[in-house]
């Protein structure tokens, strides 16, 4: 199974965002980031946990590393109203 993925915080939607932040943690840590899979491709997680296999959960987890820190926030000095 391959996944689609995006490559860095440019190719994760707001929606996308708010719900990996709404997912409930649990004790597994493949859980959750099977979740997050699941919502960052857009496949049903429990499909993606009996497909995957371990090299390919560890491929994935390196191309996801960016998310462990939160993106830079762009300091607008001007903006205009019309």
């Amino acid at each position: 199974m391959k996944l689609k993925l995006p490559k860095n915080w440019s190719g994760i939607t707001l929606g996308q965002f708010i719900q990996i932040l709404d997912l409930p943690e649990t004790d597994s840590k493949l859980n959750d980031f099977v979740s997050k899979l699941g919502v960052l491709s857009g496949e049903d997680s429990e499909l993606i946990k009996s497909r995957l296999k371990t090299k390919d959960l560890v491929k994935y987890s390196k191309q996801l590393a960016f998310m462990s820190k939160m993106p830079k926030v762009r300091k607008l000095d001007w903006f205009f109203w019309k």
